[in-house]
């Protein structure tokens, strides 16, 4: 591989194909900067109402501020209890902790991209092969028919 795939393709393909989850957030919950999924509770989206609207059950977003009472979010999406989603640009709006079911912080999944990108390379090698290889490429894989015997 060359300089230029390592440094610069690679981290460009990681990104693009890379894949992420959300694990469960210990105490003290979620810092500042890190991208959350929360549930919220029945009660938490009657409360929620006015501010997401109604029928509520998943917020996603980046956490602005983590009080002790409070999360100050920066709202990506919601989706409904219907499993409807709804993108959002960013609004800042504040959770109550009691208001959340749970709450997971988005993580790299090393397994699973590494499952998606042997995935996509043994796809895209078949393809290579099927489509005939190198010669497609190099000019060098059809021979012409014909000639006497």
């Amino acid at each position: 591989m060359t300089r230029f795939a390592q440094r610069i393709l690679a981290p460009i393909l990681l990104g693009c194909f890379a894949c992420y989850n959300y694990q469960p957030v210990a105490a003290p919950g979620p810092m500042p900067g890190k991208r959350i999924s929360a549930g919220l509770t029945s009660d938490g989206a009657r409360a929620m109402l006015p501010v997401l609207g109604p029928d509520i059950a998943e917020i996603e977003g980046w956490v602005v501020d983590a009080g002790r009472d409070t999360l100050r979010v920066a709202v990506l999406g919601v989706t409904s209890q219907r499993g409807i989603p709804t993108s959002w640009r960013g609004e800042e709006v504040p959770l109550p902790r009691e208001g959340l079911a749970y709450v997971g912080e988005r993580r790299f999944s090393r397994g699973g991209t590494v499952l998606l990108s042997a995935g996509l390379m043994g796809g895209l090698y078949f393809l290579y092969r099927l489509l005939g290889g190198p010669g497609i490429f190099e000019g060098g894989g059809a021979r012409g028919g014909g000639g006497g015997r």
